[in-house]
């Protein structure tokens, strides 16, 4: 049986000052941390990081800049040319070129409302459905050129993602805030058998790999509907590509995130007191030239999170972040924002439209990311970590909060108190937890803080 692998790869991180929908404008080029990630997965397929090498023989990209510039680290690779197909290039979009947000963009101006009318087709732009029908021939022409090999379509955000809820027989419609498809993160679709009988996966990277699923499928050489329909049938798509963490150490090959919205799920990780890790070590400077440092806060319960002006995610989490930095403040509470994209002019507008209480941190130059990332993984912008009072990652929520999970997060840590030095090197009946707490002995005896732990995991 002939196996053939298509892998659809976003692009990495574009350069984009100015917070635009850039779409199909020509000139949006890779980012410096573009070109890293274009190189990293480059490398991975490779067979760098203890990966093992790829297959790839056909490399092929949408005709803009970003794909491209992300396709030629990988061709190189493999000693192939880039080709360019026109039909994995981005959708159309009736917003391309503006900025997008209510008071701060093309939703200002009631000419551009009508647009929004219908969001199941939609009526901004290109109909998901082509999107769909253009791609799967691209993944089809592109598995009859790589037969019994691996090839690797570069194009973007929106089209891929359509694509696997189409292969889901998902609906196409659906809210951009929840798009698992990160930059420069990997779609891959597996073919088993000839042109009539053709099952498709898709995978994560190595370390994150999805249980599979094949089924015969029928012929796919049809016209764009029955290729959709064919391809549907014969996969079952079953996790997201994007958003696993990076691993760097363990032997894995290690994921490519962004630290763009589409990555998080809004999932919410806990720790208990005794298995923290830290203290978190950030020191920088915020958009109004002021100084931080995260050990003058030891003692206080501090709240991280990670934010740019462009994201909507971002900005729809700010009034709750807001209200929870104000309510909480004189209970020991410091919030500080982090920003490793925006200039101050785009982050200050930013900051004053949604009424922001706290300071930023102007991080483009990555420490503070790093510094994170040393400690705990940050695979998503936004992330929200909260340290507890002795500065420890207690709390993490990849993408999007919720108000009420975040209160309840933050009440829990603002109820412990700091652990300061060990009271059982003084006092040897410290060593007993049922000495000074006895709900340890009675396992029915839960405190309302280990309740919420549970309710907030």
């Amino acid at each position: 049986m002939v196996a053939t692998t298509v892998h659809l790869l976003r692009h990495g991180e574009v350069h984009n000052p100015d917070g635009v929908l850039y779409g199909r404008l020509p000139g949006y080029r890779l980012s410096e941390r573009g070109q890293q990630m274009a190189e990293l997965v480059a490398g991975t397929l490779a067979g760098d990081h203890d990966a093992p090498r790829r297959d790839v023989v056909v490399v092929t990209a949408s005709p803009l800049q970003r794909a491209q510039e992300t396709a030629a680290p990988i061709a190189a690779a493999f000693g192939l040319a880039v080709g360019t197909d026109d039909r994995i290039i981005e959708a159309a979009n009736h917003f391309q070129g503006m900025t997008f947000g209510v008071g701060d963009g093309s939703l200002r101006h009631p000419g551009h409302w009508p647009h929004l009318r219908n969001p199941i087709r939609p009526s901004w732009g290109e109909a998901y459905a082509e999107q769909v029908d253009r791609v799967l021939a691209a993944v089809e022409s592109a598995r009859i050129a790589a037969r019994g090999h691996e090839a690797v379509l570069v194009s973007h955000q929106l089209p891929i993602w359509v694509t696997r809820l189409a292969l889901e027989n998902r609906r196409l419609w659906h809210d951009p805030r929840r798009r698992q498809c990160a930059l420069a993160s990997l779609t891959t679709l597996r073919f088993e058998g000839t042109p009539s009988s053709v099952s498709a996966t898709a995978s994560r990277p190595r370390r994150c790999s999805p249980a599979r699923h094949r089924s015969p499928g029928p012929d796919v050489h049809a016209a764009p509907r029955r290729r959709r329909a064919a391809l549907a049938a014969a996969a079952t798509l079953l996790l997201a590509v994007a958003g696993c963490a990076a691993d760097g150490g363990s032997g894995a090959a290690p994921d490519v995130v962004d630290q763009g919205y589409q990555s998080g799920d809004g999932s919410t990780t806990t720790w208990p007191a005794g298995e923290r890790v830290g203290p978190v070590e950030i020191t920088g400077t915020d958009y109004e030239g002021t100084s931080h440092d995260l050990a003058q806060w030891r003692g206080d319960v501090v709240l991280l999170n990670t934010w740019y002006a462009a994201c909507p995610p971002c900005r729809a989490e700010a009034p709750d972040l807001a209200a929870v930095a104000t309510e909480y403040a004189d209970q020991g509470l410091r919030v500080l924002g982090i920003n490793s994209r925006d200039a101050a002019g785009a982050a200050q507008a930013f900051q004053r439209r949604l009424e922001v209480p706290y300071p930023s941190l102007d991080d483009r130059g990555g420490s503070a990311i790093a510094s994170l990332q040393g400690v705990v993984p940050v695979n998503a912008v936004p992330t929200t970590i909260l340290l507890d009072r002795d500065g420890t990652v207690a709390a993490r929520v990849l993408g999007l909060v919720d108000g009420a999970t975040l209160r309840a997060l933050v009440e829990e840590l603002l109820a412990e108190e700091a652990s300061g030095p060990d009271p059982s090197a003084a006092d040897p009946t410290a060593a007993d937890p049922t000495a000074a707490d006895p709900t340890a002995a009675d396992p029915t005896a839960l405190p309302a803080r280990a309740a919420l732990r549970g309710a907030a995991r």
